[in-house]
């Protein structure tokens, strides 16, 4: 059963997606959780040849901003 927030999004949003990382000219694998229910984002970047993981940040939703569409239009 999906379960929305106030705005009419869903609770919990889950992105995994590849992005090609500029600097060191690699694919990675990037697993993005937003969890509104319990107030928490997490990011984790994971080399997808080796499994390794290059990346995790895990903090409070309600302290994620200034980050992606958060951030403050000129």
């Amino acid at each position: 059963m999906k379960s929305a927030g106030k705005s009419g999004d869903p609770n919990i949003k889950i992105k995994i997606y590849d992005d090609f990382h500029k600097d060191t000219k690699e694919w990675r694998q990037v697993k993005m959780t937003i969890s509104k229910q319990d107030d928490c984002y997490e990011k984790v970047v994971i080399n997808p040849e080796t499994d390794e993981e290059l990346f995790r940040k895990k903090e409070k939703l309600t302290e994620h901003k200034g980050h992606g569409s958060a951030k403050n239009k000129k």
